[in-house]
């Protein structure tokens, strides 16, 4: 993959979660029903399968996403990013070194990036993350790790901050999207 990233590939940010989704039989068929409903991006997130089983749900969802012209983001694993060819892999402060991923993708895939704070936004863009995931910006239970929501004021601070994408993340509601938009970032939904 050596094509220039293009950030409007961002607009609706969907991730299929397997622990929230409930296992394999509950991957694909909500996967399609967000593509089918205008998602520009589709990421695997599967904190706690196996290397095998995460690399098996990759494999079949990037055929999915190639039928829809959409990007497969991997979430955390480079390996299996690389290994079935997906757009990109988002990762966040506690995965392997931004710099590294980076090294990593380069011509290869695209780089997100969680960023904790403001400061750290910024050194993830001087480093090379294409876009930042930037959240939890209202409370969620979908991620038990996830953080103080940082509301919209803590959003806009990000985005004015750096020059590259925003995805807003964590806690959203469809009500949430308007008000997500005029802060500068795009949208992240489950």
């Amino acid at each position: 993959m050596s094509a220039p990233f293009d950030p409007r590939v961002l607009r609706l940010y969907a991730i299929v979660d397997e622990e929230f989704l409930g296992g394999k039989e509950g991957l694909l068929e909500p996967a399609e029903a967000l593509l089918k409903g205008g998602a520009t991006s589709l990421q695997l997130r599967a904190k706690k399968a196996s290397g095998k089983q995460f690399y098996e749900w990759a494999r079949e969802l990037r055929s999915l996403t190639r039928r829809y012209g959409v990007p497969l983001w991997i979430n955390d694993r480079v390996d299996v990013a690389l290994a079935v060819d997906a757009d990109g892999v988002h990762v966040g402060e506690e995965d392997l070194p931004l710099p590294e991923v980076v090294s990593l993708m380069k011509g290869r895939g695209w780089v997100g990036f969680s960023p904790a704070g403001v400061e750290r936004a910024r050194w993830a863009q001087e480093v090379g993350a294409h876009y930042l995931g930037v959240g939890p910006i209202f409370a969620t239970r979908s991620k038990a790790d996830a953080g103080e929501a940082m509301g919209l004021e803590g959003l806009r601070r990000v985005v004015d901050a750096v020059s590259i994408p925003v995805v807003a993340i964590g806690g959203l509601q469809q009500a949430h999207v308007r008000e997500v938009l005029r802060q500068g970032a795009a949208v992240a939904r489950r």
